[in-house]
């Protein structure tokens, strides 16, 4: 695969978008934040503005935020780490005005207490209950906390390219080409440096430079090629881009429990391509689809003890108390096949006394008896 660390032999597209940031950054008044997830959208604005903060000492301060929504991939977690240990050990070497964070939903707002404590039924596109507590809520807190309600730069990876519907969503808030607002923080800019990007312009790159950090992307371009099979070329220059990349049909990383799209191809790529481990991972988030919409399995009101109709139509809450039960006994047993910390001992804790919370409220106030017998660790190996 062709690749060098010579700048003046990329495409001037590529150029002319680093000229772009160095340009934002150097004039800049705020502080930036820098989306991470580990991909490779994200990936190549990291890059960009890790060579501007080199370039420019005294420019404002970059913190590269990441998630950790606890329910993350295996594969993608781990790579996630390592590249955060890598990240580190460049800054403190070069004395960058950078800073590398990984959030975490806190304990009440954990996927597992939502779905298993509290019984929200599995997320689908009507209930997306998942995105804001897992990423949305964490990034916001940390934003809270570290620069509080100051002026904030924010770079995102978002494509136009990605699909209608994200090219839909930025041409709503865009404020000028390359800028648009934040929806819910009034003094955050929201830049996107490779709006334009294509899916191939993205491989081109990331096959082409050395990261700032050194050495080169392979980790990440193998990752997606494992994720769609093993079979997937990755376009590395010009000559090249009449083959099918990655990204033209290129598996999205999220979380192993996402039940907002039909089947998840990112999986089930990593399973043809020998990580059998994963495959009860699979099987479990196959069976919260199947299972989300039986209404045997919900109760008839929410958790609140009101009964709600919809268009004529019962809206059944949350789920039954024994259906949770048997979600947690089947997600211990796949934390025991596949040797892996799938739920935390807390969570477990705070899953028991939101399910005797629920059940005291149900008979005192509705006086509907539910019983259940406490769920039993001691069969199942912990890590």
């Amino acid at each position: 695969m062709p690749k060098n660390g010579n700048a003046a032999k990329l495409p001037s597209q590529f150029k002319n978008i680093q000229k772009l940031v160095d340009d934002v950054y150097r004039n800049s008044t705020s502080p930036w934040v820098v989306t991470y997830s580990g991909g490779k959208d994200s990936s190549v604005v990291l890059d960009m503005f890790l060579r501007s903060a080199k370039k420019y000492p005294d420019g404002k301060h970059i913190y590269v935020v990441s998630n950790n929504t606890r329910v993350e991939s295996p594969l993608v977690i781990g790579q996630l780490e390592k590249m955060h240990k890598i990240l580190r050990r460049y800054i403190e070497a070069e004395g960058l005005k950078v800073s590398v964070h990984m959030t975490e939903p806190p304990l009440y707002d954990s996927f597992w207490v939502n779905l298993i404590g509290k019984g929200y039924p599995a997320p689908n596109q009507m209930f997306r209950w998942c995105t804001s507590r897992l990423k949305i809520d964490p990034t916001s807190a940390f934003i809270d906390r570290t620069i509080g309600n100051k002026d904030l730069m924010m770079s995102v990876g978002t494509r136009a390219a990605e699909s209608a519907s994200r090219k839909r969503n930025i041409d709503k808030h865009s404020v000028s080409e390359f800028f648009s607002t934040h929806t819910t923080r009034q003094n955050t800019q929201i830049f996107m440096p490779i709006r334009y990007l294509t899916d191939d312009d993205v491989w081109e790159y990331l096959a082409s430079v050395t990261p700032p950090w050194g050495g080169d992307y392979m980790d990440l371009i193998n990752l997606y090629r494992e994720a769609y099979g093993g079979e997937c070329p990755v376009v590395a220059d010009a000559s090249a881009l009449s083959q099918p990349s990655c990204g033209e049909r290129s598996p999205r990383f999220g979380c192993w429990t996402c039940t907002l799209v039909k089947d998840d191809s990112s999986l089930q790529g990593l399973i043809a391509s020998g990580y059998m481990n994963l495959k009860p991972l699979y099987d479990f988030r196959n069976w919260l689809v199947e299972t989300r919409d039986d209404i045997t399995t919900r109760l008839p009101f929410n958790r609140q003890g009101q009964t709600r109709y919809k268009n004529g139509l019962l809206v059944y809450g949350p789920y039954r108390l024994e259906h949770r039960l048997e979600i947690l006994t089947k997600l211990m047993t796949v934390q025991k096949t596949v040797g892996a910390n799938l739920i935390l001992d807390q969570e477990i804790d705070l899953i028991h006394d939101l399910w005797e919370e629920d059940r005291v409220f149900f008979q005192r106030y509705i006086g509907v008896r539910i019983p259940l017998n406490k769920f039993d660790e001691s069969e199942f190996v912990t890590f």
